[in-house]
């Protein structure tokens, strides 16, 4: 999927047209994988027999297989169309919203090489570095205006179909509601604050020459004013 060739620019919280049918098509093979797991946990009689329990069995079971099967299908997927940057993006996002910080740095750096044109990696880049510079330097917990690059509104902004909620504290992960532990999931990236900010305001200031959405210009411009009023 060639950036250029699609006529308006993408929002960055937003899919094409084709990436929301490879999208739709991806969900329902990881529904399929889920599917044959549940019929072999039942064949092997580990599936309680009580609608109730078997219930929230699933519940529970589901709390942990989901995710895995979920991560498989990308793999999957990034195997089957190695040259197409959307799979290790989506990756990048698991990642990073299962609190794997330095694997979701590396495969954004994937996608960015991949899709060199599109600009979303590049934005999901510097959003992570940025956040690493936030709570690293222990501005995160001193200032409230920075909830627009919450991890957990990261998280959202890139899921489908489109604009971000206002994110709440109970929908982030537990590395994401901890301080501490927000600030040692960063602390895998190997950068000091200072330098997570520089390479946060580097890799803005580097989308300002990307084809963009007249909004998301703006918005990343602001991101640049900001972050560079910031000490900390």
């Amino acid at each position: 999927m060639g950036f250029w060739r699609r006529g308006p620019p993408v929002r960055l919280g937003g899919y094409l047209a084709e990436e929301r049918e490879s999208l739709a098509a991806f969900f329902d093979e990881v529904s399929e994988s889920l599917v044959e797991w549940v019929s072999g946990e039942a064949a092997a009689g580990r599936v309680p027999t009580d609608e109730a329990e078997a219930a929230a069995w699933g519940e529970a079971q589901g709390e942990a297989v989901w995710p895995r099967l979920w991560e498989e299908g990308l793999e999957r997927a990034r195997r089957r169309e190695p040259k197409e940057f959307l799979w290790p993006y989506l990756a990048a996002c698991f990642y990073w919203e299962s609190g794997q910080l330095e694997r979701a740095r590396a495969t954004f750096v994937d996608a960015l090489r991949i899709g060199r044109s599109d600009p979303r990696p590049g934005y999901a880049l510097a959003v992570l570095y940025y956040g690493a510079y936030l709570h690293l330097s222990g501005l995160w917990a001193r200032t409230e205006a920075m909830r627009l690059f919450d991890p957990a509104g990261v998280a959202a902004l890139f899921a489908l179909p489109g604009a971000p909620p206002e994110p709440r504290p109970e929908d982030r992960a537990p590395w994401e509601r901890d301080p501490e532990a927000a600030r040692q999931a960063y602390g895998q990236l190997g950068v000091s604050a200072r330098d997570a900010r520089k390479r946060a305001l580097k890799l803005f200031e580097i989308l300002l020459s990307s084809q963009l959405h007249p909004a998301d210009r703006l918005m990343i411009e602001g991101h640049i004013a900001l972050i560079k009023a910031q000490r900390g």
